[in-house]
């Protein structure tokens, strides 16, 4: 089974991260299953503050895909990236707000940006990615 981890992060202000706070959220993924075609998966990786981020998508596995999107998420943040979702045959979005960013993954691109709304959890949320699997 696939799993979304939500990190949810507040700052307090201080440049150098002391004083953050981490809370975790483990829940399955349910999307679509394509009939007869081989499952692909994507992926999103988030900088520790949302601002930078990478994806993936189209991979034959779960680890493929998350390893893909870390990568992307390094080469532009330089560090700091975590895996924020892998998804499976569906669609998977990113929101970001000031300090925090949600994931969610659907059976289309609406479904998918919805969730990832509700999982930031704030007024300033923003939509800004959403991935397909082919």
């Amino acid at each position: 089974m696939l799993y979304r981890f939500i990190l949810t992060i507040v700052d307090n202000g201080d440049p150098y991260y002391q004083g953050v706070q981490r809370r975790y959220y483990r829940q399955p993924v349910q999307t679509s299953q394509q009939n007869g075609q081989q499952d692909k998966y994507g992926a999103f990786a988030v900088h520790a503050y949302g601002s930078y981020w990478g994806g993936s998508w189209d991979h034959s596995t779960p680890e493929a895909a998350r390893d893909a999107a870390m990568k992307a998420c390094f080469e532009v943040s330089r560090g700091r990236c975590r895996p924020a979702i892998v998804f499976k045959n569906g669609c998977g979005a990113l929101a970001t707000a000031l300090a925090r960013y949600g994931s969610g993954a659907g059976v289309d691109e609406l479904s998918a940006q919805h969730k990832a709304l509700e999982v930031c959890g704030g007024d300033y949320c923003k939509i800004k990615k959403v991935i397909c699997n082919n």
